[in-house]
């Protein structure tokens, strides 16, 4: 006959001496695995290209038109526009106008006015005046004398002058 003679107050202190501090680590390794996932996250979201929407000169000026009258539909967006400097003289030395020359019809007779967008980039200080420029960046809500949309330059490549300096006026929707 085979007498077991269990002590169950002994079992239980060991077993809570056991199975506590496994707990423990299994909670530990489950929060730095979920960590390194969000971080590991974090880092593609930032590193990943976003491409820009090429703005063709047949659509320059209605882009003009929608982009300040519905602001925040453009907001974050990124935008590739080509077009000259403009300066004003209350810019600030990192503000120019993207620029194009639009023509407006006027009873038989053409005039051209410029037209642009907002821009603003510390590299700008590089392009003198009517130098023509491809620009790359992100739509942001920017103040002029008024709230209206700017272009945050991310890159800024010289080109030569378009075969076709004038863009047409706004179609009418």
């Amino acid at each position: 006959m085979l007498i077991y003679n269990i002590n169950f107050q002994k079992l239980k202190k060991n077993f809570f001496k056991i199975i506590i501090p496994f707990i423990i680590i299994i909670i530990i390794v489950l929060f730095i695995f979920a960590l390194s996932k969000f971080i590991t996250k974090a880092n593609n979201s930032t590193s990943q290209t976003i491409e820009p929407t090429e703005i063709l000169d047949s659509a320059f000026s209605n882009f003009l038109q929608d982009i300040h009258n519905n602001i925040d539909s453009y907001l974050g967006n990124h935008y590739k526009i080509i077009g000259f400097v403009y300066r004003m003289p209350d810019f600030t030395e990192k503000q120019f106008v993207l620029a194009r020359k639009m023509i407006i019809n006027n009873n038989d007779t053409n005039n051209a006015v410029i037209v642009g967008l907002l821009c603003e980039s510390p590299e700008i200080i590089n392009f003198e005046n009517n130098a023509w420029i491809e620009c790359t960046g992100e739509i942001i809500k920017g103040d002029y004398k008024g709230s209206m949309p700017v272009l945050k330059i991310n890159k800024i490549d010289r080109i030569s002058k378009p075969e076709n300096e004038y863009i047409n006026s706004p179609t009418v929707f």
